[in-house]
């Protein structure tokens, strides 16, 4: 009985123990709702940013090295002080106008992250996460203008995490880096392993575009060409007529590039070449009309008028033929070659008059009418021309003509 007794005792005791000496929170207590019971009802009220933010710096304080839940707290806060670093910029931006508070604010959230991110990397090499922590550290240092460590980062996480998630949008910011400083061949193989890699369909069309221009300032022009002309496709534009402002602006500069890395080739011959294999390109009149334009726009009227003819003479079924002849037209009067005009429109009209054969085989009658709409204001320009000459020579030659 005595010893029953005395188990009872201590029972009771151990119980008044764990009644009246609190238990110390964990690390998954911090990021918790906080909860006041009253006896009629449950209010749940959330932990502000602030809130949760002292509480890791609290729990950090007293957490040793050897504690298996520091990382996790240190990335934590890291996540706290770079969202918190990202709201006050976008107040700023919101604001309009430079708030010092803010910025001191901003300079101090930023500075914190990068300490918190360092020291995370620093004592856990091999954490689990760590793909993300370099991510983040390379975010954070860009945003404090220090790009060449941001570069660094990343270069650490594609070299040690091919899978992570990040991997291509880092091997793209490295490219990016590396062209911006005109160092194209390490530009050409980042934006090369980015298109090789899985899951990247948010980067794959600008690293054509970009590895294009890579290679066009290496002199590489045909590859250059190909990747341009891939960035078009892969793009698949509906008609030109149906493309809203930004999708035009897109297109319009994809074709820029093509047309201007054509003219440094400057040979209309490896032009015809190049689509050789591919005859039912939709975009092979859309590549001539552009190269002459660029051409045209340098003065160099008899080139662009050279590369419209060879158009026409190579693909003399296309229904794009007739409107480069009508460039060509253009492209005369603009010059203010008189000779050149007037023998263009003559050659235009035994064509494309009303009568022509042409017109039998066309299955486009807006094209007809088009045509017929701007050949009547090149037969009155002609009829003037050959007027004005009458009524400064009296030549009845001129007058028949007019």
């Amino acid at each position: 009985m005595r010893l029953r007794f005395l188990l009872c005792l201590l029972l009771a005791s151990l119980t008044a123990c764990q009644q009246t000496v609190p238990t110390k929170p964990t690390l998954r207590d911090i990021d918790q709702v906080s909860q006041t019971k009253d006896q009629q009802q449950l209010i749940v009220k959330p932990k502000s940013d602030e809130e949760i933010r002292k509480a890791y710096l609290d729990y950090l304080k007293d957490a040793s090295k050897n504690n298996s839940e520091r990382v996790n707290a240190l990335n934590r806060l890291a996540e706290i002080e770079l969202e918190l670093t990202e709201k006050l910029a976008s107040e700023s931006k919101t604001q309009q106008s430079s708030d010092a508070t803010n910025d001191r604010l901003y300079d101090e959230r930023l500075k914190k992250t990068i300490e918190l991110l360092e020291t995370s990397y620093r004592d856990y090499p091999d954490a689990k996460n760590n793909d993300r922590i370099l991510y983040q550290l390379a975010k954070a240092y860009d945003q404090s203008g220090r790009h060449k460590e941001s570069i660094n980062a990343l270069k650490k996480l594609v070299s040690k995490y091919k899978k992570s998630p990040f991997y291509v949008e880092s091997m793209f910011r490295i490219a990016e880096d590396a062209f911006s400083h005109r160092d194209y061949l390490a530009a050409e193989n980042a934006y090369s392993t980015v298109l090789e890699a899985r899951n990247n369909s948010v980067f794959y069309e600008k690293s054509l575009f970009k590895r294009g221009w890579a290679r066009f300032k290496q002199q590489f022009y045909t590859e250059a060409i190909d990747d341009f002309l891939q960035a078009v496709y892969n793009h698949n534009f509906p008609a030109y007529n149906k493309l809203n402002t930004s999708e035009k602006e897109t297109f319009d500069e994809f074709f820029r590039a093509i047309g201007l890395t054509f003219t440094y080739i400057n040979d209309p011959e490896q032009l015809y070449s190049y689509f050789i294999d591919t005859p039912d390109s939709p975009y092979i009149y859309r590549t001539y009309s552009v190269i002459s334009d660029i051409l045209k726009q340098q003065q160099r009227y008899t080139d662009a008028v050279k590369i419209l003819t060879q158009f026409v003479e190579k693909h003399p079924q296309d229904e794009h033929s007739v409107f480069a002849s009508l460039k060509i037209l253009d492209i005369w009067k603009q010059s203010g070659f008189q000779n050149k005009i007037l023998s263009s429109i003559d050659a235009f009209y035994k064509k494309y008059n009303p009568d022509s054969k042409v017109w039998k085989n066309s299955k486009n009658p807006d094209i007809r009418k088009q045509v017929s709409s701007r050949l009547k204001a090149y037969i009155v320009l002609v009829a003037s021309y050959y007027h004005k000459h009458y009524q400064s020579t009296h030549r009845v030659a001129n007058f028949n003509q007019a």
